[in-house]
Formats: C-alpha cells, structure tokens, sequence
C-alpha cells in the first residue's frame, strides 16, 4: 500500500546538509524526517514538511554556537 507523505525540498550548503544527516541519524527509525530521494543532487534533501522547521531551528541554533566573537580574544 503506498501511502502519500508531503514533503518539502531543502537546498543547503554541503556543511549544512551533512549537519542535517547527522540530526537525521540521530533520530529513532519511526522519527527520521529525510525521506528516500533518487535525484542524486548532492545539495538537496527531500524533508517532511511537518519537521521542515524543527530542522531549520536545529541548524540555525548549532550554526549561532560556531559564531566567533572577536571579545572572547580580547
């Protein structure tokens, strides 16, 4: 029985999509959000689109810890 999922397309950078396969691998079987995707463009990923934000606050909260702030070498 083949059962329809909506999903969303993200397009990100290579650093960023590796973060999102990490956050995906992370998750239980039934709780993954990247969904089988056959275009092979390395640059894209095929998301549930319940989960879109969940992953993009996820990414942008990791990404906000990278940020360097130049007072911390003062």
């Amino acid at each position: 029985m083949v059962k329809r999922v909506e999903a969303a397309l993200l397009t990100c950078k290579p650093d960023v999509r590796a973060y999102i396969l990490h956050l995906n691998d992370q998750q239980p079987a039934e709780s993954k959000f990247i969904l089988p995707y056959k275009k092979g463009n390395s640059d894209q990923l095929l998301v549930k689109r319940e989960l879109v934000n969940f992953v993009k606050t996820q990414v942008r909260d990791y990404f906000d810890t990278l940020q360097v702030n130049r007072e911390d070498f003062e």
